[in-house]
């Protein structure tokens, strides 16, 4: 009997795990990187089961906060010095700082329009609106999309956290790892067209004058973003990694949610550093799907915009069925040990780096 060790993810019923999703509404068979995951075939909706409450207790003592060259350095590797500068002669920064931004802004809502597209603007001049990728599925190239949306005001479908909280804006994708918000689990107001299923990342505003930058308001942003991070784990299920952006009209945070806790960074002028902004907001937006936290040894086929078995996929034969029933939070290190009767090919297990996932 061979041992496969995962770190699990959900705390729903039934459970979704990095390594399983929903292939559709009437039928639930997940395709997987040694494994078809069947799940039971009633339908279902997930009922809310997080609170920020629960998040804050999942996540005591498991927020770390990082130097600021660790945002600053962050894929400075793919991004070039030159296509910074390129972008930066599409946007309107003068005297050192983006002239759409007002310098004084009243309310939230005026920050809308202006990072909306500022962040336009880097993602297309980057080309990340437009890439060409193979589909080994159906063997031809796919184009796939990222794009800046103004989320404010509406619903994205949530399936695990108990919560009224919707990003400002995301940055919506096509791709293999995205897909439509499924609209068996919709309820009266949810987006039918962007959620948690087809994005790469969410982006919260706020006022310089009502957010700090003291340990207890990084914590109370870390808490709210989290509510955007658990739902991607568990509607994007090879998400390894989530970052995610809280932005004021001068300052921006940078916070990552692994399976190892939170890693954020204090706050960040960028009108006094647009080259960090610029380079967070291409990584973010990458179209390479590892880049922005995805397993990509995990594919799947599309049907009408949503994800379905894909049994061509590179790792060849899918193996056998394993039922999967242990629940643990999302952001935290635990391994369980689950038994699978036969492995592929010479593989048992893949290489995992949990301190990244």
């Amino acid at each position: 009997m061979n041992t496969l060790s995962f770190a699990l993810s959900s705390s729903c019923t039934p459970l979704r795990i990095p390594h399983s999703h929903p292939a559709t509404c009437a039928s639930q068979t997940c395709c997987t990187r040694f494994s078809v995951i069947k799940a039971p075939t009633k339908l279902f909706r997930c009922n809310p089961t997080a609170t920020l409450q629960s998040i804050q207790r999942e996540l005591d003592g498991h927020i770390t906060i990082a130097d600021g060259d660790w945002a600053r350095k962050l894929y400075s590797k793919s991004v070039s010095p030159e296509l910074i500068d390129k972008i930066k002669q599409s946007l309107n920064v003068v005297n050192g700082r983006f002239f759409d931004i007002p310098e004084t802004v009243d309310a939230k809502s005026d920050l809308y329009c202006p990072l909306v597209h500022i962040l336009k603007i880097i993602v297309s001049t980057s080309g990340n609106s437009y890439s060409v990728n193979h589909d080994y599925s159906v063997n031809r190239d796919r184009v796939d999309t990222r794009e800046v949306v103004d989320t404010h005001g509406r619903v994205l479908q949530k399936w695990i956290v108990d919560s009224d909280f919707s990003p400002d804006i995301v940055i919506q994708a096509t791709g293999n790892s995205f897909e439509l918000p499924r609209t068996c689990y919709m309820s009266p107001g949810d987006d039918d067209s962007v959620g948690y299923t087809n994005i790469t990342t969410a982006v919260d505003l706020g006022l310089d004058t009502e957010t700090g930058d003291e340990d207890v308001d990084i914590f109370e942003q870390v808490y709210r973003m989290a509510v955007h991070a658990k739902e991607m784990y568990v509607q994007q299920p090879n998400r390894h990694f989530v970052r995610v952006l809280f932005m004021t009209e001068t300052r921006l945070r940078l916070i990552e949610f692994n399976r190892g806790g939170v890693i954020t960074t204090r706050f960040i002028n960028y009108h006094d550093d647009p080259d960090t902004l610029i380079r967070l907001i291409i990584g973010l937006s990458s179209p390479n799907e590892e880049t922005i936290g995805m397993d990509i040894t995990i594919r799947w086929k599309e049907e009408n915009g949503r994800k379905i078995p894909d049994g061509n996929a590179p790792n060849g034969n899918l193996g056998n069925v394993v039922r999967f029933s242990k629940k643990v939070p999302e952001f935290c290190r635990i391994l369980h040990f689950l038994d699978i009767s036969e492995k592929v090919g010479n593989q048992i297990a893949p290489p995992w780096n949990l301190s990244t996932f």
